[in-house]
């Protein structure tokens, strides 16, 4: 072919919908920190519509540990010179501006050759646009790209320098505009890659019924001490769980018309929210990985994280209906009070544990505001104001063991 694809992260989102669905072996690049080593191998897991995964291990060109161009392994380094690249991206925010001088580098060293860059994050940010502001001298063509968010760690399958995600097979990949290069148009033909004109329609539409009824999924299963989204009994799945799940997940429905209402161009989403919802009801992922922002030392993004795809969508729907969600939700937001209180849950509690955190009252007033802002027409007053009290009282109770510790 007369293009190359090189994809920075290997993340479960990269691996599982970007790579699984890669245009030839893509030469795979990882931030210097990785633990990943060169030689490992990539495997995706793809469950079907009972949940039984088929297993198969991704074709790579070569795998990077690089920060710079010059510390690319040959494959990846020869591929800067193809005729057309594709560029892919699936790390965080953060990740975005620590490797902004590396893609620029990239399009620098392409000398004006056709490059595509799909930027494939959930959360675009003031990092994402000083990205595109730079790489516009040399004509890269940056779209953003969008994905439904059900891909998981499959720690089963990873051993023996293998690193694996399991994905379900509605697993969907959005990109932004229309493949209107060689390499968009291979990608065009892949079942699964999607191009729209609307692509912050479809983003908002993913964050508020993939990522959000994830995250809730999550608390409601750290509330009751699972590991898993589903649980399993000598290999079987417990039936009164799922069907507990099943009738929880058609509150997705009163979330339709609200999106209707937000994504006017997207005339499928009562379908859209079904097919979701039956992909939830079987799909399965790690309750630390989900709750991965919730740390007691920076509340914050955990915080930014649940207003943009839970606290939004449930306000949106209390105005719409006199003022109350629906009592599935309630126990969401129940559910977050009590992980919130409870620090062992947290996942940086083992830092916590060592009594090697600092802490501030002051910082805590910020936190527990913020909290306030976000309960706000969600719940009745009295009841975020119990809610925000209690969580007060935990971080104070929290704060005095971390002085006890250190005296």
């Amino acid at each position: 072919m007369s293009f190359e694809h090189i994809h920075l992260g290997a993340g479960k989102d990269g691996l599982g919908t970007i790579l699984e669905r890669s245009i030839g072996p893509a030469h795979v690049v990882v931030w210097k920190g990785s633990r990943l080593s060169k030689t490992t191998k990539f495997v995706c897991c793809t469950c079907d519509a009972h949940g039984t995964p088929k297993e198969r291990e991704l074709e790579t060109g070569s795998l990077s540990i690089a920060e710079a161009i010059d510390r690319l392994e040959p494959e990846a380094r020869a591929a800067l010179c193809a005729p057309e690249l594709l560029l892919t991206t699936a790390i965080t925010p953060d990740g975005i501006a620590a490797q902004s001088d590396f893609l620029v580098a990239i399009a620098r060293e392409r000398d004006d050759k056709p490059t595509v860059l799909v930027v494939c994050e959930e959360e675009i940010g003031d990092a994402h646009a000083n990205l595109r502001e730079r790489l516009k001298p040399f004509n890269v063509d940056v779209r953003r790209g969008v994905v439904n968010r059900l891909s998981a760690v499959e720690r089963s399958a990873t051993h023996n320098g293998r690193r694996a995600v399991r994905v379900d097979e509605r697993v969907q990949w959005l990109i932004e505009g229309v493949p209107d290069a060689p390499c968009l148009h291979a990608l065009d033909e892949i079942p699964g890659v999607d191009f729209t004109e609307h692509i912050e329609q479809h983003a908002l539409r993913i964050r508020w019924l993939g990522a959000g009824m994830v995250l809730q999924l999550g608390l409601l299963a750290a509330e009751r001490k699972q590991p898993h989204l589903r649980l399993h009994e000598q290999g079987l799945r417990l039936e009164e769980i799922e069907q507990e799940r099943k009738r929880w997940l058609d509150v997705m429905a009163a979330f339709v018309p609200i999106i209707e209402a937000r994504c006017p161009a997207l005339t499928d989403t009562p379908d859209f929210a079904l097919q979701q919802a039956v992909a939830l009801i079987r799909h399965d992922d790690d309750v630390l990985a989900i709750l991965r922002n919730l740390k007691r030392a920076s509340l914050g993004p955990f915080f930014s994280e649940f207003e943009r795809s839970v606290a939004e969508p449930c306000r949106l729907l209390a105005e719409s209906c006199g003022g109350r969600i629906p009592p599935e939700l309630e126990r969401v937001f129940a559910a977050l009070d009590i992980v919130l209180c409870d620090i062992a849950r947290y996942s940086d509690h083992r830092v916590y544990a060592d009594g090697d955190m600092h802490l501030s009252a002051s910082a805590d007033v910020v936190i527990l505001e913020r909290y306030r802002e976000m309960l706000t027409g969600i719940l009745p007053l009295h009841i975020s104001e119990d809610r925000v009290h209690s969580l007060g009282q935990a971080f104070d109770e929290h704060r005095s063991w971390i002085e006890s510790t250190d005296l």
